[in-house]
């Protein structure tokens, strides 16, 4: 959760730049529609981020695999705790 959006996009997209590398991946990629595989990844704000999660539960995901990565030990606390607190809800 943050405000530095297009920092945190870049990252993502070094970070997930295997996706596209993988015929399998790829083909779920393309598939879904996604040119670029950093649109897997909740970027923003601490209520954007919740509103994603809000729209994945809604949508009927049951399951998810949360990865927290931040710019900052700080900011990687905090949204863990935010996290724990929205989930545990």
């Amino acid at each position: 959760m943050s405000e530095a959006f297009q920092t945190i996009r870049h990252q993502c997209q070094c970070w997930v730049w295997a996706y596209q590398v993988f015929p399998s991946y790829a083909r779920v990629l393309a598939k879904e529609g996604l040119a670029d595989p950093a649109e897997l990844h909740l970027i923003g704000s601490r209520q954007q981020v919740l509103d994603g999660l809000a729209a994945y539960a809604e949508a009927g995901v049951s399951d998810l695999r949360i990865e927290v990565s931040a710019h900052t030990e700080a900011a990687r606390e905090a949204t863990c705790m935010a996290l724990a607190e929205y989930l545990s809800a």
